[in-house]
């Protein structure tokens, strides 16, 4: 990292090996002719890398056809989710600091009414909303969730926590699908929906994975028995991220080449729109007793820069001092 005051990469090492185990059951029952369908069910889980690792999730669900066009569907449930091993594996001095955590409870609901007007076409609206709670949060800045540093792939928890945050979903999708011919399908979803966290403060961000908007749009064609050629446009609005604090943030990249995140100001501001075009060609071989599949799956054909974040950066080339994360 330019400036770093290190001549030589730092590194940790940390091993945790433990158990995992659960286990569910679930009852259906239909009446009035299969027209109500009626689902109950409850799952256990043990971690035993947590002190308090157990949770029972319960859960239940029905749907009632209106006659042939029009189906009503109903859930709620408890669902519980384990911390990230990267967190639970933490120590200090060689003693883990992280075991206190526990199971991330999401309590949910869900809404949502069909209706197939002719066999070739299904319309479904959904509603759901989410509540969680006991996410981790900072041990050092409790008004920080985890859920309001980054959704990708990196060391997102590898420090102290502590069981205390709390968290709301809410969203509606409209989802379309359309057989034109025997040959050629369109599937079409858009998705209105908020994510918000909170520290010990109480004050709701929104998350890392709070996108406001999403459109995702898939056709495929199949012009014979063993070949498949489909595409998917996906676009979305801008994702939240947590501007710098400038002045201190001047001070951080002279020692260490980082930027300091103005956590006043958790979500505040939001990258540009993203929009991917993909293509993908398939060809199915049989072989008698066993087949494969052979294909070819190319992403953001047209090769659109798409900002999923930004660094610090002292670089003139950038006048805000931003330097945008290619997704």
């Amino acid at each position: 990292t330019p400036g770093s005051p290190f001549d030589e990469p730092i590194g940790t090492e940390a091993a945790l090996r433990s158990w995992r185990t659960g286990a569910y059951l679930q009852a259906v029952r239909r009446f009035a002719d299969e027209r109500l369908r009626l689902t109950a069910g409850a799952r256990v889980d043990h971690d035993a890398a947590l002190g308090d690792g157990t949770s029972v999730s319960p859960r239940m669900g029905a749907s009632l056809a209106l006659g042939s066009e029009l189906t009503l569907s109903a859930a709620a449930g408890w669902f519980h989710q384990s911390p990230a091993l990267l967190s639970v594996a933490v120590e200090e001095d060689g003693i883990p600091i992280n075991r206190d955590l526990l199971p991330i409870r999401n309590v949910q609901g869900v809404l949502g009414v069909a209706w197939r007007p002719q066999e070739a076409l299904r319309i479904q609206v959904e509603g759901f909303w989410k509540e969680y709670s006991r996410y981790p949060v900072l041990r050092d800045d409790p008004r920080i969730s985890l859920a309001n540093l980054g959704g990708d792939y990196g060391f997102v928890g590898a420090e102290p926590l502590e069981p205390i945050g709390e968290g709301r979903a809410r969203g509606v999708e409209l989802f379309v699908q359309r057989k034109l011919t025997d040959a050629v399908w369109l599937l079409g979803a858009y998705t209105l929906s908020s994510s918000e966290f909170a520290g010990s403060d109480g004050k709701l961000a929104p998350s890392s994975w709070d996108v406001r908007h999403a459109v995702d749009l898939t056709a495929g064609w199949r012009p014979g028995s063993r070949w498949e050629l489909g595409t998917k446009l996906r676009v979305l609005s801008g994702r939240p991220f947590t501007p710098f604090d400038d002045a201190r943030s001047a001070a951080e990249y002279a020692r260490t080449g980082r930027g300091v995140p103005d956590w006043d100001r958790i979500g505040a501001e939001r990258t540009g729109a993203y929009a991917r075009l993909d293509l993908r060609a398939e060809r199915v071989f049989d072989f008698g007793g066993w087949n494969g599949r052979l294909f070819l799956d190319v992403q953001n054909v047209l090769a659109r820069p798409n900002e999923i974040g930004f660094t610090y950066t002292q670089d003139p080339a950038f006048a805000d001092g931003r330097r945008p994360i290619d997704g």
